[in-house]
């Protein structure tokens, strides 16, 4: 009888102490994942302190001061990696658009079409090559020689991921206050926004004397993502830029956004600005007056869509009897 009361007490014992062991266990987990996310973080400020800090905004030379492009880009021997210790993101491409062009840029994931972008920006800077002598040009002009100010006013860039900020919709729009109403609405009705902001309104039941000081919430929760969308192209539009960057814009909206961006992207709005779109729908950009298709960080195809489009799939399906169901999606998504 004693005997089976200290193996109770003893399988008691046991549990109690493996209970406390388990509960340890998870505590030393939850700290090492703190530790973890942390050091994570200690990463990520340390970047920014070593980022190289941009180049002053003074203008050196007084004639970009007022430098207004016709929207000719030039790439010539561009290369470009983003880390040292990484492979070429660009490898020596080269291509022209004219101004007033529809270029559309294609390519399967990480083929390098972002990084196109990024160098435009200068967000990226380009590798110096000097006997080849690599360069961006606007209008001829190497973009190192123009005031980053001045360059980025002369392009506007819509990404895949909208950015909206917390206020009124008119504090998104005018970031300088330098617009009257009467402009903005203007712009609101054209890209298809008017009807949308007033249904917003009478379905929130709130007192508005002007659509503009509707209140865009955190994350801006009540629009959708083509809603976002709409209001960066009308943000676009009011910055009357010459160039305007597309990143895959339409890849995550509805149809019938999709069309009413394609519409003004066609209409009289954008008829003397150069635009270049990543494309994600090959349909939306059939009708553009070039194609580049990117592969590996270099320019494989460069012309008219027709052409790019035809050639490439003759191409691949010489070489892969298998091209419909693998290589195609990559590179013909509808």
């Amino acid at each position: 009888m004693a005997t089976h009361v200290s193996l109770h007490i003893a399988i008691s014992l046991f549990y109690r102490r493996l209970s406390s062991l388990i509960i340890s266990s998870s505590r030393l987990i939850t700290t090492y994942t703190k530790a973890t996310n942390s050091l994570a973080c200690v990463e990520k400020v340390q970047h920014f302190t070593n980022t190289i800090e941009e180049e002053n905004y003074s203008y050196p030379n007084l004639a970009f001061k007022e430098f207004q492009t016709e929207g000719s880009i030039v790439f010539h021997n561009v290369s470009m990696r983003y880390r040292k210790e990484n492979a070429l993101a660009l490898d020596s491409i080269s291509f022209g658009i004219k101004p007033g062009q529809k270029c559309a840029i294609i390519g399967k994931t990480a083929s390098g079409k972002s990084s196109i972008f990024n160098c435009l920006l200068r967000f990226q800077e380009i590798e110096k090559d000097l006997q080849n002598s690599s360069g961006i040009y606007l209008d001829g002009i190497d973009i190192r020689e123009i005031p980053l100010t001045t360059l980025r006013k002369c392009l506007s860039y819509i990404p895949q991921q909208p950015t909206l900020f917390l206020g009124t919709l008119r504090e998104n729009l005018d970031f300088n206050s330098s617009l009257s109403d009467s402009e903005i609405i203007q712009v609101l009705d054209k890209v298809g926004l008017t009807e949308v902001l007033h249904h917003k309104i009478l379905n929130e039941s709130s007192k508005f004397d002007n659509i503009l000081d509707y209140k865009i919430l955190d994350d801006a929760n009540n629009f959708s993502q083509g809603e976002k969308q709409l209001i960066c192209l009308a943000r676009c539009i009011l910055k009357k830029s010459k160039i305007i960057l597309m990143d895959e814009a339409t890849s995550n909206i509805d149809n019938y956004t999709d069309v009413q961006i394609q519409k003004t992207l066609r209409g009289p709005l954008f008829e003397n600005c150069t635009i270049i779109t990543i494309a994600h729908r090959i349909a939306t950009v059939k009708d553009y007056d070039k194609m580049i298709l990117l592969s590996n960080g270099q320019v494989l195809m460069d012309d008219i869509p027709e052409v790019v489009l035809r050639q490439f799939e003759t191409h691949v399906m010489e070489r892969n009897k298998h091209f419909n169901e693998t290589l195609r999606p990559l590179y013909f998504r509808q």
